[in-house]
């Protein structure tokens, strides 16, 4: 037995070893725990088995990246009737904007994909192309923790 009570791995204390030899040794008798699920409260000081990822997208629907009205380009420059309100949260899913109606749509509001989404101060026929309409904050299985 070592002095601390572990296992004492040679006698010649006189012969210095390369840390190439000090590494082979130790991941010889080094032993992989098996991976255990915890609660988070319990993971200080924890590793990571595996890469932690989203189990779903969030928001769990396309949402805007600014107010605007969600419309159908090809209606072109009009008065159109508001079908819906959509604000941040999925109060209008399942809501479609079709020809000759629009959705007013908010910041982190749900807008189909289908539909083109213009800022009041650019709502014009053709919408602005440059314009990125919706996003999601995590898609599915983005990668919240890695492993180191």
């Amino acid at each position: 037995m070592g002095e601390n009570g572990g296992t004492q791995i040679s006698t010649n204390t006189n012969k210095m070893i390369s840390v190439e030899e000090a590494l082979e040794i130790v991941l010889n008798v080094a032993q992989r725990l098996s991976p255990v699920t915890l609660p988070i409260q319990e993971v200080l000081g924890k590793v990571l088995a595996e890469d932690i990822t989203a189990p779903d997208p969030l928001p769990p629907y396309p949402a805007s990246i600014k107010d605007g009205y969600a419309v159908v380009a090809a209606d072109g420059p009009g008065e159109y009737p508001v079908i819906t309100e959509s604000r941040a949260g999925n109060d209008a899913v399942g809501v479609t904007v079709t020809r000759g109606t629009v959705a007013y749509v908010t910041t982190g509001g749900y807008k189909s994909e289908e539909s083109q989404l213009c800022a009041e101060s650019i709502c014009m026929s053709p919408c602005s192309e440059t314009v990125k309409s919706f996003y999601w904050d995590m898609d599915l299985d983005f990668i919240i923790f890695t492993i180191p």
